[in-house]
């Protein structure tokens, strides 16, 4: 009896023929469904902004290198944005 229990225990978990306890997650944990590699269901997607959006985030966080404000004209330098998207992240800084 305790020979067979334990022939069955051994084919559930080694054998992998038990369901494993990440398919059962409830999603904040580690299986979304399509693969195992222990993404979350529910991540985090980068955000496109509109270009005017964009443009005001790069300029409240990267101010004018030369003038220091955020708004404005700034002489010696001009905004240029790499990328097709729309993000703050794209737009940088060159000196004309």
């Amino acid at each position: 009896m305790i020979r067979t229990i334990a022939s069955l225990l051994f084919a559930f978990l080694v054998l992998g023929v038990a369901e494993p306890a990440s398919a059962r997650d409830d999603g904040w944990g580690g299986y979304d469904g399509y693969s195992n590699r222990g993404y979350r269901k529910h991540h985090h997607r980068k955000r496109t902004y509109s270009y005017g959006e964009a443009l005001y985030l790069f300029r409240k966080y990267n101010p004018c290198p030369s003038t220091g404000r955020s708004h404005g004209r700034c002489p010696g330098y001009v905004i240029v944005k790499s990328g097709k998207n729309n993000r703050p992240s794209n737009f940088y800084w060159e000196h004309r």
